[in-house]
């Protein structure tokens, strides 16, 4: 659906099955049901790690892991081990590398650890439906934690795809003690929840598709330099995260950084571009603009107070202001290597909280001297559709298409 590859299925992937599945069947004719069982669930363990969540910020988890964290529950620590080293390992042929592989199996043998002594903890007088959610939450927490470090994932966004995985892997182990037939069905909530995150880190592409092409229509028309939508939104989202923001208001304040300078189609008439500009009705014409969208209409106000020229009211306008202006400043260095943008970033706002962002900026430059080269390749590749080979491709650009000072950095 989303263009990702598919796991390659070879003659050693299609052996390995065909031996599991043989010694599945060997188990049971041999009358050894529960073998037969353990057999079959490496299986499933390999096909959870094949099937893998796309999480809209980039990365994968996969479904397997509510499946190992439910088997520490539900098998002895030997069985445990055993599914989870052969599930593992048939993944390879598969196509899955070794070293994609090990955070899993660190997190599993976490996960068989933690049980132990969550089964000495818990008394004995618990119901069994209820001791297995509790154990399920200590394996589960020991797996994920793992997988957190291991990964380095970022545990404000991933934490409601571990509540779901652990919820399924809760399920799973519940239906598992009624009946190993039910727990086929209580997997079926695994199935919705790749389909579920697939359609929606789709519908963020979408969304952040739309956003870059709506910031391309003042730079195409030559009102605003190609790819300063695109540069500024990456200098505010890091920005944001330095300031320690959640992700939902990093992801809305790079939107409004991309779309800031949309109010610039208004001047598209000649005459409109040698009149002084009046930054508090380009700010307005800007906010209107998206409002009128609807899907836009949370980021109108918050573009409209970036661009007004008015002092702003809250941090997310000030950053902003504080990154537009720091990438005219650095389209108009261009290479020199000796000039610092961000202390002139600093001297053009120094004052409320604009000063605040700009000494934040002058940090993140500290811990992340790249961020400027970062910003202008994430820009050229749209600069480049967009000029169609005779624009500019952002690297050193003219003040936002015509000369009207410093009035193009959003002040």
């Amino acid at each position: 659906m989303n263009g990702r590859p598919r796991p390659a299925v070879g003659p050693m992937a299609m052996a390995s099955v065909a031996a599991v599945v043989v010694a599945a069947v060997g188990f049971a004719l041999a009358g050894e049901p529960r073998f037969a069982v353990l057999a079959l669930l490496s299986l499933l363990v390999t096909a959870g790690l094949l099937l893998e969540v796309d999480l809209p910020w980039g990365g994968k988890v996969p479904l397997g892991h509510a499946l190992l964290i439910a088997l520490a529950v539900v098998a002895t620590p030997a069985e445990a081990a055993a599914v989870g080293l052969v599930g593992i390992a048939l993944a390879v042929p598969f196509g899955k590398r070794v070293r994609e592989l090990l955070p899993v199996l660190l997190a599993a043998a976490a996960a068989d650890g933690v049980i132990g002594l969550a089964r000495m903890a818990v008394p004995e007088t618990m119901a069994a439906d209820i001791e297995a959610v509790v154990e399920v939450a200590c394996a589960g927490a020991a797996y994920l934690a793992v997988d957190l470090v291991l990964e380095r994932r970022d545990a404000r966004r991933v934490w409601p795809l571990y509540v779901t995985l652990l919820c399924a892997a809760a399920l799973l182990a519940v239906a598992y003690q009624r009946s190993p037939a039910l727990s086929i069905i209580a997997a079926v909530p695994l199935l919705v929840t790749r389909y579920s995150f697939e359609r929606f880190t789709s519908a963020r592409e979408a969304y952040a598709q739309t956003t870059q092409a709506l910031s391309l229509l003042p730079e195409v028309a030559g009102l605003t330099p190609l790819g300063h939508g695109e540069r500024t939104a990456v200098y505010a989202a890091a920005l944001a995260e330095e300031l320690g923001l959640e992700p939902a208001r990093v992801s809305r304040l790079a939107t409004a950084a991309r779309l800031h300078h949309i109010g610039y189609i208004s001047l598209h008439e000649p005459e409109a571009r040698e009149a002084p500009l009046d930054l508090a009705e380009l700010g307005k014409l800007s906010g209107d603009l998206l409002r009128e969208t609807g899907f836009l209409a949370d980021v109108g106000e918050l573009v409209e107070q970036a661009q007004s020229g008015r002092e702003v009211q809250g941090i997310d306008a000030a950053v902003i202001r504080v990154c537009s202006t720091l990438d005219d400043i650095a389209g108009a260095l261009g290479d020199v290597a000796a000039a610092d943008p961000f202390a002139e970033a600093l001297r053009r706002h120094d004052a409320g909280l604009e000063r605040t962002a700009a000494i934040a900026l002058l940090r993140l430059h500290d811990r992340r001297p790249s961020i400027v080269e970062d910003a202008r390749a994430a820009s050229r590749t749209l600069a480049q559709v967009a000029a169609g080979g005779g624009a500019h491709d952002g690297t050193g650009h003219e003040e936002h298409g015509h000369d009207h000072g410093e009035a193009g950095d959003c002040r």
